[in-house]
């Protein structure tokens, strides 16, 4: 028996690295072909990260600023530390992170179903075109992303040997990811509520077991954000768990323009305008989240109408962030694994509760879209169990049904996503006249 799960790990370890490396070394031609233009929040993070690394501290335009969370500038200051002023360098890091995290989904695959799904969706992660754009930007999403599979990654292996190790690291995982950006600072908690519904159904693991993998998720949780929230007091003489955007970010969620345009900041909001005159980086989130509850209070009917436009934004085949700078670009890579991952829940049905650990990322997000944005990019965190989801689906396909129609069937879907990629233009005028005639639009 121990020679058996000893070559099955090997396997196992060889399959990772094979995929870690293949992934890398597209990564590498993405990572050196990127330009190296700012846009949107990129600015923040470089300017706060070379402030970081000149020791002038965390801040913007000479004031301490909590608008973000630091992790990601921090993350530029210690790229800069070591390489200079040096973009490609950072995107050399994002490539890495972002093989590895093709390496983990590909143990997380192998976990939850087998050995196959494992390699295709270690694959199909290496190749999906969208990931491979995103190294190139100065964003926390790679790195993001690949904490929150990690994180993911741990809490599956915690659940199968109840270690103390796997939770600490699950935790030290969650609370990274929160720190590159706060926009998943629920989900760790929704994944202890899900162990705690499963302790009082099953009563496993036991009392002592449960509480104390609780509490060591909680310290371990603890230590990355205590030392900010500390910082934060000193600086503001204020509470501030995670950042100062939140007012902004809720206020800019539910006052688009035209009530559809999401993602768009006015330059002539009244109230935008009022905002950046107060001095004060606290009380301007405090104003602009008090205006943010009063519109929503003021027009439930509009808020309520929003709630589909979101949900399509966040789906859209479209992206303007990543793939085209400004410009709309057919996103082929994520259409095309979409009908499988949905195939693949519904074939998986019955399965829910085993599959939690990756279906709650993909609940969490949708729904915190509906909330605040449905930005295509804030999409990204949930791809890769899309993805596990689509592999597990193709690979059903090829197993129980013709193995030739499968794989022509894929190559046909592929082809057609990415014939329509490259004439993104004329697919986009010919979505929007049809959204436009559905009202949609």
């Amino acid at each position: 028996m121990k020679t058996v799960s000893l070559k099955k790990n090997r396997a196992v370890g060889v399959y990772f690295m094979m995929i870690f490396i293949f992934a890398l070394s597209i990564r590498i031609i993405f990572a050196f072909g990127g330009n190296n233009s700012l846009i949107a929040d990129a600015h923040f993070y470089e300017l706060t990260g070379s402030s970081i690394w000149q020791g002038s501290g965390f801040v913007l335009n000479g004031k301490p600023t909590a608008k973000m969370c630091p992790g990601y500038p921090i993350f530029i200051a210690g790229i800069y530390s070591l390489f200079g002023r040096n973009f490609t360098a950072i995107r050399v890091v994002q490539a890495l992170a972002d093989a590895l995290m093709c390496a983990v989904i590909y143990l997380i695959a192998s976990r939850l179903f087998d050995n196959k799904v494992g390699v295709l969706s270690g694959l199909l992660c290496s190749l999906h075109y969208y990931f491979l754009k995103t190294i190139q930007v100065i964003r926390p999403e790679t790195l993001q992303m690949f904490f929150i599979v990690l994180a993911v990654f741990y809490w599956l292996k915690w659940r199968e040997d109840y270690r103390k190790v796997n939770m600490a690291l699950m935790a030290l995982s969650s609370s990274i990811a929160i720190m590159l950006k706060a926009n998943v600072v629920f989900l760790p908690f929704l994944y202890l509520f899900v162990e705690l519904i499963r302790f009082l159904k099953n009563r496993s693991p036991d009392f002592k077991k449960t509480a104390l993998s609780f509490l060591i998720f909680s310290l371990v949780f603890s230590l990355p954000i205590l030392p900010w929230i500390y910082r934060n007091n000193r600086v503001f003489n204020s509470l501030i768990f995670f950042t100062t955007n939140y007012g902004k970010a809720m206020y800019c969620s539910y006052n688009v323009p035209e009530g559809k345009k999401f993602g768009i900041i006015s330059d002539d909001d009244p109230v935008l305008l009022q905002a950046a005159k107060i001095p004060s980086e606290v009380e301007r989130d405090r104003f602009l989240g008090k205006k943010a509850n009063e519109y929503i209070v003021a027009h439930k009917a509009e808020v309520i109408r929003q709630v589909p436009i979101k949900a399509l934004f966040f789906w859209s085949p479209f992206d303007w962030e990543t793939l085209g700078e400004g410009q709309a670009v057919f996103n082929f890579a994520t259409v095309f694994i979409l009908p499988f991952s949905i195939a693949g829940l519904f074939l998986l049905r019955k399965r829910f509760a085993e599959l939690i650990t990756i279906i709650m990322p993909i609940i969490y997000f949708f729904a915190m879209s509906l909330i605040f944005q449905g930005l295509p990019r804030y999409r990204l965190a949930i791809e890769p169990f899309l993805i596990i989801l689509a592999a597990f689906c193709i690979a059903h396909l090829y197993g129980n049904f013709s193995k030739r129609k499968t794989v022509l069937l894929v190559s046909l879907w592929l082809m057609l996503n990415f014939t329509l990629f490259i004439y993104s233009d004329s697919v986009l005028q010919g979505v929007r006249f049809l959204a436009r005639s559905a009202c949609i639009w």
